[in-house]
């Protein structure tokens, strides 16, 4: 048998597929009524943010990116132009700079263990239910944290814990400090 691959097999009576369906059927109940208020919350939410859109549409005016119109001061203005930046970008954990970026992005994988479930069920005669469930192991080059620690079988699987990378193993975004189209300052 290969050691990246285990197999674990239960057995559930009618019995309690019976109360398993009961029971699902109660909570069910419960979770469509909460469901009902919370898509009523969330509707007010959007008619809300659309409102919102709308006016800032509404009151939005356009600008020129050559000049600054001092009547313009207080006012939501839309300005379309080259954006040029006078700082530069950097990542002090990998020690590295650049010029003429907004943005400077990271993004990290490691070769790790990745834990990979899947389940079949068939049905026993009697209205018994046996579930296969296979756990399989290979390692990959990944930019999700897998803690080694909740696998199912984490012997001779373990990946290293993420303080052990240090601060490099995260994602990071950094911007520069002040950017302009035209005369306009981007904060």
């Amino acid at each position: 048998m290969d050691n990246n691959v285990f197999t674990e097999t239960t057995n559930t009576s009618w019995f309690s597929r019976i109360g398993n369906s009961i029971k699902g059927l109660l909570f069910g109940g419960i979770f469509i009524l909460l469901s009902i208020g919370l898509l009523w919350w969330n509707e007010g939410r959007s008619v809300k943010t659309a409102k919102g859109l709308n006016d800032g549409e509404r009151v939005t005016v356009e600008a020129e990116a050559g000049n600054i119109d001092p009547a313009m001061q207080g006012k939501l203005v839309h300005v379309t132009g080259k954006t040029a930046v006078k700082t530069s970008a950097s990542d002090a954990d990998f020690g590295l700079t650049a010029s003429d970026v907004i943005k400077l992005k990271r993004r990290v994988e490691v070769f790790r263990w990745v834990e990979e479930k899947s389940e079949r069920s068939r049905n026993k005669v009697g209205g018994g239910q046996e579930t296969t469930t296979e756990y399989r192991y290979n390692r990959k080059w990944d930019s999700t944290i897998h803690d080694s620690s909740n696998f199912k079988h984490p012997q001779e699987h373990q990946n290293p814990p993420p303080r052990a990378l240090g601060r490099g193993h995260r994602r990071s975004r950094e911007l520069s400090r002040r950017s302009r189209c035209g005369p306009w300052i981007q904060r």
